[in-house]
């Protein structure tokens, strides 16, 4: 009975360590950090160590690793706050050079695979720590809020077009098994950049920017985010065009949704970037 009970347990605790977030997280303790978005790559990063802990950190026997869709997503998520914190690293004002705290958080992100990587993400989470503490004392200014989320938005509508071109060239392929590993790791991999830009992009309150028509822009970017992350097939489909399938096609499902929120993420972009125009232009008048 007991190893019978050892055996169950191990496919139990692969089940049980399977769990992806149920919404994309909002806003967290935004009276904690100076810059909300940085503070947000921060604890996105704190909530996987607690509640998932890292992948690629762990043995490749723990259960974890057996199936595919927490190390995906967790890959999805670290390629994209890797971006965010270099994008950041060179819009935060410092002159004509890169902010140092962010730019070593960058790179410790993206290369945080493998053995170590939880050691390389817990550095880049004290580089982040470091950035935010002098946002706080006044140290470091930022730019403005307007002008980051405009690069900001920019970014994550490229990201989530790079995963929509793989995912497209899923589709496109002649695979169409009922499973597939790289199917589902690409599919779970998009997923986490969802959460990642969606978690990100909750970060900025809509008060933080009173420029016209950014609080539509902002709630209709949101609100594309969070229909394209409620999907979560337990195989992912992608059957052969006119053959019958229960669930439909779970790759082209998502690749809709993401261009819904890419589309959305443009507009928002285009709203910043016309009233950043429309304000350099009355200072030009004026001057």
């Amino acid at each position: 009975m007991i190893i019978i009970a050892l055996f169950g347990s191990y496919p139990a605790t692969m089940v049980l360590s399977h769990t992806l977030p149920d919404q994309i997280a909002s806003n967290g303790r935004a009276e904690v950090w100076a810059d909300q978005q940085v503070g947000a790559a921060i604890e996105l990063i704190q909530t996987e160590f607690e509640v998932r802990h890292w992948s690629d950190a762990l043995p490749e026997w723990h259960p974890q690793n057996q199936l595919i869709a927490v190390p995906a997503f967790q890959d999805g998520l670290r390629e994209t706050l890797a971006l965010f914190a270099d994008l950041r690293a060179n819009t935060s004002r410092a002159g004509s050079t890169r902010n140092e705290d962010l730019s070593i958080a960058a790179t410790l992100i993206l290369n945080a695979t493998g053995e170590g990587s939880e050691d390389q993400l817990s550095a880049a989470v004290q580089a982040l720590r470091r950035f935010d503490g002098l946002i706080a004392r006044s140290v470091l200014d930022n730019d403005a809020t307007a002008n980051l989320m405009r690069a900001e938005a920019a970014l994550y509508a490229d990201i989530l077009s790079e995963s929509v071109s793989d995912l497209r060239r899923s589709i496109q392929s002649d695979d169409h098994k009922i499973f597939n590993r790289a199917r589902t790791d690409r599919y779970y991999r998009s997923v986490g950049k969802i959460y990642a830009v969606g978690t990100l992009l909750n970060a900025v309150q809509s008060h933080d920017i009173v420029q016209p028509g950014f609080r539509h822009a902002h709630e209709k970017a949101r609100d594309a985010l969070t229909r394209a992350f409620t999907p979560r097939p337990l195989i992912v489909s992608n059957p052969e065009p006119g053959d019958f399938s229960l669930g439909g096609n779970d790759m082209i499902t998502l690749a809709y949704l993401m261009e819904d929120a890419i589309f959305a993420l443009r507009e928002l972009e285009a709203v910043l970037e016309e009233n950043h125009l429309a304000s350099a232009t009355d200072i030009r008048d004026r001057s």
